[in-house]
């Protein structure tokens, strides 16, 4: 059955793509507020010992700018896969509804 903001069945690409690109940015603002803490080497050493990993790795002093930037990038590309994941599945879903948009 078909609703106000159209099929029921199917993804709202632009909706998914806000949400997966806020989630991302999301994401990437703890990164930088770890960072920012001085707290990230330390959670880096520990992830990469679980994973059974020795490899030098350092964390850069934190920097506003970059920072800003990659919260940018970060929703951008999530944004992206947001859209072409909801723009695929709404492709191979099979709607049954009936409505005028399937």
């Amino acid at each position: 059955m078909a609703t106000e903001e159209g099929c029921n069945c199917l993804l709202q690409p632009k909706k998914v793509a806000m949400a997966l690109g806020a989630f991302v940015a999301l994401m990437h603002l703890g990164w930088s507020v770890l960072v920012a803490s001085t707290v990230a080497q330390a959670w880096v050493d520990w992830i990469l010992s679980l994973h059974m990993i020795a490899v030098p790795i350092l964390i850069a002093p934190f920097n506003i700018l970059y920072a800003l930037g990659l919260l940018v990038v970060a929703f951008v590309a999530g944004y992206v896969m947001g859209y072409v994941f909801a723009f695929v599945w709404n492709y191979f879903q099979k709607c049954k509804c009936k409505c005028p948009l399937c």
